[in-house]
């Protein structure tokens, strides 16, 4: 796990003392960390989270330049990053998140989470996206 809340991080240790073998918090910034660090051949890496809308975009981008080494992510979103995400051309919702993304993965939304779900509720629809990274990606 990387996490840079340093209110979080203490809370997340205890709570997972007992998967010490098998939980690692890595103190970090997410937009900065160096995911290949993590990487062990041949098992490739798996991705997921819950993504603050603040960093989404910039983070889903410095993930992608760790794609070869990523099986898949899974991300639970705002619903209009999912939307941007998934866009085809023409839609209102196309542009750079999409067409990157759809470059390097295969982008499949898998549903939508409501404001009730979350205590307290937020005002916006949530989405969980799974991203799978192509083995070959199209030449640039």
């Amino acid at each position: 796990m990387v996490e840079l809340d340093r209110d979080l991080i203490p809370i997340l240790r205890t709570k997972f003392f007992s998967y010490a073998d098998k939980f690692n918090i890595h103190e970090a910034d997410a937009l900065k960390f160096d995911f290949a660090s993590l990487h062990q051949p041949p098992q490739p890496l798996r991705v997921v989270g819950n993504l603050p809308y603040n960093i989404s975009t910039p983070l889903i981008f410095h993930l992608l330049s760790y794609a070869e080494q990523i099986e898949d992510m899974h991300f639970m979103l705002q619903k209009e990053v999912v939307d941007r995400l998934a866009a085809q051309p023409g839609e209102s919702a196309y542009g750079r998140l999409g067409i990157m993304a759809q470059y390097y993965c295969h982008v499949e939304p898998l549903f939508i989470v409501p404001p009730e779900a979350f205590d307290p509720a937020p005002k916006v629809d949530s989405a969980i996206v799974r991203l799978i990274p192509y083995k070959n990606p199209a030449p640039g």
